[in-house]
């Protein structure tokens, strides 16, 4: 099994987890966000979610005291993070500066918007390569690390989308089989475009 084929299956079995966590507690965001870091190799990352019509930090992880209020600014603002989490938008950056301006840390950014069909339910903003202070270069996020992210972001999208429709007594609207399925055909496929065609026609129907 390659690198890649077992990113895939760590990707299935996170899937899961967040599958079998329907009421997506605080508890089971944090550990769902934090079972994705290592996935991508991202040192700390920020979910944001919809409350009352504006974007709010739910949860983060392994973020320093400067990224985190640097994170809250910026996708509040005007902006290219404001985009993602507003317009559905991924983002990847080489270099981040949280306050806006060149300094001396700029670490590596990926950003991906959390969407249950069309609503734009939140994003994931992950922050920095692990090992990136002991490389020589900049260690960017790449489009593999993209693809997982994006898949990981649709998972978790549909499960809160679930949990929020079944407060409701309206759980008929979206399934749990169809995260199973999701999840199942990570775990059958190694194209990740055949998972998000199967997951956005399932949503269109």
């Amino acid at each position: 099994m390659n690198g890649y084929e077992h990113r895939l299956r760590t990707l299935y079995d996170l899937g899961c987890q967040v599958v079998d966590n329907l009421g997506l507690g605080h508890q089971a965001l944090q550990q769902a966000l934090q079972g994705l870091l290592p996935l991508v190799d991202a040192r700390g990352g920020a979910l944001f979610l919809w409350e009352d019509g504006t974007p709010s930090l739910s949860q983060q992880v392994g973020l320093t005291p400067a990224e985190e209020a640097g994170l809250v600014r910026q996708v509040s603002a005007e902006g290219p993070l404001a985009q993602v989490i507003h317009e559905g938008v991924p983002l990847r950056l080489d270099h981040w500066s949280p306050d806006g301006e060149a300094s001396e840390s700029r670490p590596a950014l990926l950003a991906v918007p959390l969407a249950a069909g069309p609503r734009l339910l939140g994003a994931l903003y992950l922050v920095g390569r692990r090992g990136a202070e002991a490389a020589d270069q900049p260690l960017p996020f790449t489009s593999e690390d993209e693809a997982l992210a994006r898949t990981f972001a649709l998972t978790l999208a549909l499960a809160l989308e679930n949990a929020h429709l079944q407060e409701q007594n309206q759980a008929n609207f979206l399934q749990k089989a169809l995260l199973y399925e999701m999840t199942t055909t990570i775990s059958a496929t190694l194209d990740i475009g055949q998972v998000l065609r199967m997951v956005s026609e399932r949503l269109a129907r």
